[in-house]
Protein backbone atom coordinates (compact mmCIF):
# COMPACT_ATOMS: atom_id res chain seq x y z
CA UNK A 1 0.00 0.00 0.00
CA UNK A 2 1.27 3.46 -0.94
CA UNK A 3 -0.83 6.21 0.69
CA UNK A 4 -0.82 9.56 -1.08
CA UNK A 5 -2.39 12.93 -0.39
CA UNK A 6 -3.07 15.00 -3.50
CA UNK A 7 -3.56 18.76 -3.50
CA UNK A 8 -4.08 21.06 -6.47
CA UNK A 9 -2.04 19.38 -9.20
CA UNK A 10 -2.45 18.71 -12.89
CA UNK A 11 -4.37 15.53 -13.75
CA UNK A 12 -1.36 14.33 -15.74
CA UNK A 13 0.79 14.37 -12.59
CA UNK A 14 -1.69 12.12 -10.76
CA UNK A 15 -2.01 9.84 -13.81
CA UNK A 16 1.82 9.55 -13.90
CA UNK A 17 1.94 8.37 -10.30
CA UNK A 18 -0.84 5.83 -10.91
CA UNK A 19 1.04 4.69 -14.03
CA UNK A 20 4.25 4.19 -12.03
CA UNK A 21 2.41 2.07 -9.44
CA UNK A 22 0.16 0.16 -11.86
CA UNK A 23 1.01 -3.52 -12.23
CA UNK A 24 -2.03 -4.83 -14.08
CA UNK A 25 -5.28 -6.42 -12.87
CA UNK A 26 -3.99 -7.19 -9.38
CA UNK A 27 -3.36 -3.52 -8.68
CA UNK A 28 -5.93 -1.64 -6.62
CA UNK A 29 -5.91 2.14 -6.53
CA UNK A 30 -8.34 4.02 -4.28
CA UNK A 31 -9.23 7.64 -4.96
CA UNK A 32 -11.51 9.11 -2.32
CA UNK A 33 -13.52 12.31 -2.63
CA UNK A 34 -16.87 13.67 -1.53
CA UNK A 35 -19.09 15.04 -4.27
CA UNK A 36 -21.24 18.16 -3.70
CA UNK A 37 -21.11 19.96 -0.36
CA UNK A 38 -23.79 21.65 1.74
CA UNK A 39 -26.48 22.03 -0.88
CA UNK A 40 -30.13 21.29 -0.22
CA UNK A 41 -31.03 17.66 -0.90
CA UNK A 42 -32.64 18.14 -4.33
CA UNK A 43 -29.91 20.48 -5.58
CA UNK A 44 -27.17 18.13 -4.37
CA UNK A 45 -28.80 15.18 -6.12
CA UNK A 46 -28.93 17.17 -9.36
CA UNK A 47 -25.25 18.14 -9.16
CA UNK A 48 -24.18 14.65 -8.11
CA UNK A 49 -26.16 12.86 -10.84
CA UNK A 50 -24.50 15.11 -13.43
CA UNK A 51 -21.05 14.55 -11.89
CA UNK A 52 -21.45 10.78 -11.78
CA UNK A 53 -22.67 10.82 -15.38
CA UNK A 54 -19.47 12.63 -16.40
CA UNK A 55 -17.32 10.14 -14.49
CA UNK A 56 -19.12 7.18 -16.06
CA UNK A 57 -18.51 8.76 -19.48
CA UNK A 58 -14.84 9.37 -18.54
CA UNK A 59 -15.41 13.09 -19.11
CA UNK A 60 -13.23 15.57 -17.31
CA UNK A 61 -12.14 17.75 -15.91
CA UNK A 62 -14.32 17.82 -12.83
CA UNK A 63 -14.41 21.03 -10.81
CA UNK A 64 -14.08 21.37 -7.04
CA UNK A 65 -17.79 22.24 -6.73
CA UNK A 66 -18.54 18.80 -8.19
CA UNK A 67 -15.97 16.88 -6.13
CA UNK A 68 -13.69 18.32 -3.45
CA UNK A 69 -11.06 15.84 -4.61
CA UNK A 70 -11.31 16.93 -8.24
CA UNK A 71 -7.52 16.84 -8.77
CA UNK A 72 -7.02 13.14 -7.94
CA UNK A 73 -10.33 12.23 -9.60
CA UNK A 74 -9.26 13.98 -12.81
CA UNK A 75 -5.95 12.12 -12.71
CA UNK A 76 -7.78 8.83 -12.34
CA UNK A 77 -10.09 9.73 -15.24
CA UNK A 78 -7.05 10.49 -17.42
CA UNK A 79 -5.44 7.18 -16.45
CA UNK A 80 -8.71 5.29 -17.09
CA UNK A 81 -9.09 6.82 -20.56
CA UNK A 82 -5.48 5.99 -21.45
CA UNK A 83 -5.76 2.38 -20.27
CA UNK A 84 -9.28 1.62 -21.48
CA UNK A 85 -10.70 1.09 -18.00
CA UNK A 86 -14.48 0.97 -17.73
CA UNK A 87 -16.32 2.66 -14.85
CA UNK A 88 -19.10 0.90 -12.95
CA UNK A 89 -21.38 2.75 -10.53
CA UNK A 90 -21.98 0.75 -7.35
CA UNK A 91 -24.00 3.33 -5.41
CA UNK A 92 -24.68 7.06 -5.06
CA UNK A 93 -26.21 8.77 -2.04
CA UNK A 94 -26.12 11.88 0.09
CA UNK A 95 -25.87 12.37 3.82
CA UNK A 96 -29.60 13.25 3.60
CA UNK A 97 -30.32 9.61 2.73
CA UNK A 98 -29.33 8.68 6.27
CA UNK A 99 -30.71 10.12 9.48
CA UNK A 100 -29.21 13.54 8.66
CA UNK A 101 -30.99 16.74 7.70
CA UNK A 102 -31.87 17.37 4.05
CA UNK A 103 -31.12 21.09 4.40
CA UNK A 104 -27.34 20.79 3.89
CA UNK A 105 -26.07 17.50 2.53
CA UNK A 106 -22.82 16.02 1.22
CA UNK A 107 -22.85 13.74 -1.82
CA UNK A 108 -21.04 10.43 -2.17
CA UNK A 109 -20.63 7.75 -4.85
CA UNK A 110 -18.80 4.47 -5.16
CA UNK A 111 -17.44 3.82 -8.65
CA UNK A 112 -15.06 1.05 -9.71
CA UNK A 113 -12.90 1.08 -12.84
CA UNK A 114 -12.19 -2.30 -14.44
CA UNK A 115 -10.16 -3.58 -17.33
CA UNK A 116 -12.28 -4.92 -20.19
CA UNK A 117 -13.78 -8.31 -19.47
CA UNK A 118 -12.58 -8.53 -15.88
CA UNK A 119 -13.86 -7.78 -12.44
CA UNK A 120 -10.26 -7.52 -11.31
CA UNK A 121 -8.07 -4.48 -11.59
CA UNK A 122 -10.59 -2.39 -9.73
CA UNK A 123 -9.51 1.18 -9.31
Amino acid sequence: MVPMVVGQVAPAAVAEVIEALWDGPGTIVVVSSDLSHYLRYAAANGVDVATVSRILSLEGPLESRQACGASPANGLLEFARTHGLHPVLYDRRTSGDTAGSKDRVVGYASIGFHETGTGAGTV
